[in-house]
């Protein structure tokens, strides 16, 4: 598929107070329509920089609605430090502290062609340290390609250099989850308002806490989130839950990680967010900065639609996000990450709900070894295609 960069602003979400998503979700539909991937770098000013890969007339659509960058307008555009978004209560409003300015994220991690020859290099020798001291079985005629640094790897694959070899680099055949997630609640125990053994809350938005019922943890009429405090998990984290019951059609459920400096307006970390939206599940990816959530690409529309007793998970394995599912056949990655490096310490995970229907049970969480990461199921059947494990 053809591709470009655009520059972009934000703008208020209308699922998540406070929130802010890239204005490039316009477009969310016809992008998941046509297959089609959108990754944005957020810079200074407010705004980012996305790239697209679509069908033409797509991205004709886009440019008529967003200006569009040459790639050297786009490397001149990024800037190194954007200032944390922060929330203003007495007006309303996200303002932004240039006394916390934070790196943004490099342009070769949403087009990877973009990285150095000595990216190239590294990423090579990383390749032959897993593929051959692992037993990945790798075809001479990738490794021919990875040294001449080409992008695509093969249509089979559908997947850039970069991202294979850091998959492959990353996961170490792991698949979520690896093993390292404990129990760390199933709620069997009497009523508690507002729950208790361990949670503590809330973590963001100055929402009010989960609460159990039943032996579960259960959400109220308004928008409620409890984080574990025994326990800092972490920096690479995974976490799952049941839905006991499913929230409501329209309604979400969320896991959150890596969560710092939790208070009124300071959160930070990562979530992961599903909502149900017959006849689909919707995903989407966040970052809080000071308590003010920033979705992280586009709303993914994504079957099946998740019922009760089905899972969710999210983990952060470096800088990559991901979204896991499972109607009980085992966890299925969601067919697209994100990346963020803004938060790379250990810290908190937290649940949340946005409404009285939904009911969680048996959340599990915990600390993945440092260089293992989770094999997505699509991307290992599409290397064995071509050869490659």
């Amino acid at each position: 598929m053809p591709a470009g960069f655009f520059l972009t602003s934000y703008r208020r979400s209308s699922q998540i107070p406070r929130g802010r998503q890239c204005a490039i979700n316009q477009f969310a539909l016809e992008l998941n329509s046509a297959r089609a991937r959108s990754k944005e770098v957020e810079i200074d000013g407010d705004q980012a920089i996305v790239h697209v890969t679509a069908p033409g007339p797509l991205l004709r659509d886009i440019g008529l609605v967003f200006p569009a960058l040459t790639e050297g307008q786009a490397r001149a555009a990024w800037t190194p430090l954007r200032p944390k978004p922060s929330w203003d209560e007495p007006n309303q409003r996200v303002v932004f502290r240039r006394d916390q300015m934070v790196p943004c994220k490099r342009l070769d991690r949403i087009v990877p062609r973009l990285q150095s020859q000595q990216g190239s290099a590294d990423l090579l020798a990383m390749w032959r340290g897993v593929g051959f001291g692992l037993g990945w079985r790798v075809p001479d005629w990738i490794i021919r390609r990875m040294v001449r640094g080409e992008r695509e790897v093969g249509s089979t694959i559908g997947a850039s250099v970069e991202e294979v070899v850091r998959f492959l680099f990353d996961t170490r055949g792991a698949v979520f989850p690896a093993g390292t997630d404990a129990l760390i609640d199933a709620f069997t125990r009497a009523d508690e308002d507002p729950l208790a053994g361990g949670w503590l809350g809330p973590a963001v938005l100055s929402e009010s806490q989960l609460q159990l019922l039943s032996n579960t943890a259960a959400g109220r009429a308004t928008a409620c989130n409890s984080y574990w405090n025994t326990d800092l998990f972490g920096p690479d984290t995974e976490c799952s839950v049941e839905f006991s019951t499913i929230p409501a059609n329209g309604e979400l459920g969320m896991l959150m990680s890596r969560l710092v400096n939790i208070g009124a307006s300071t959160t930070d970390g990562y979530a992961s967010l599903w909502l149900s939206n017959t006849p689909n599940s919707q995903y989407q990816y966040y970052r809080s900065d000071n308590d003010v959530p920033t979705q992280l690409g586009v709303t993914h529309n994504q079957t099946p639609l998740l019922v009760s007793t089905d899972l969710i998970g999210h983990s952060c394995i470096g800088d990559t996000l991901q979204h896991y599912y499972d109607t009980g056949s085992g966890f299925v990655a969601i067919t697209d990450t994100e990346t963020d490096n803004s938060y790379t310490a250990p810290g908190r995970t937290a649940l949340r709900f946005a409404e009285a229907t939904g009911r969680f049970d048996d959340f599990r969480a915990g600390t993945v070894p440092r260089g293992r990461g989770f094999l997505d199921g699509r991307l290992l059947q599409r290397l064995r295609r071509v050869g490659v494990g």
